[in-house]
């Protein structure tokens, strides 16, 4: 499958059931929310985020406060979810598994 192609709702619904389930599908994005317990973890965790983006050159929009942050990720040039979103948040996941400080 090309990558910028916009997966089917059925595809995203299978990858939350089963690499993603912390995450949501709230259209056009895939939609995740963090609790943290201060404004130092939440811009740690977001300092991890931006890492990830520009690894994948791939940018979420991102909500940073004192004891949350908030990701919205999706493909603005197909304003849906392609195989990108997917591979991004996969990675996401891996990233703050291996981050003791920030356990997903």
């Amino acid at each position: 499958m090309n990558d910028t192609q916009c997966l089917k709702d059925q595809e995203i619904a299978f990858s939350l059931s089963h690499t993603l389930s912390s995450w949501s599908y709230r259209p056009p994005a895939l939609w995740r929310k963090w609790k943290t317990r201060n404004w130092q973890e939440s811009m740690h965790l977001a300092k991890i985020i931006s890492e990830i983006a520009e690894l994948h050159d791939h940018h979420p929009n991102m909500t940073i406060k004192y004891g949350e942050v908030i990701l919205e990720l999706y493909s603005h040039d197909v304003m849906g979810i392609t195989q990108r979103d997917l591979l991004f948040a996969e990675a996401l996941q891996q990233r703050l598994k291996e981050n003791r400080s920030l356990q997903d």
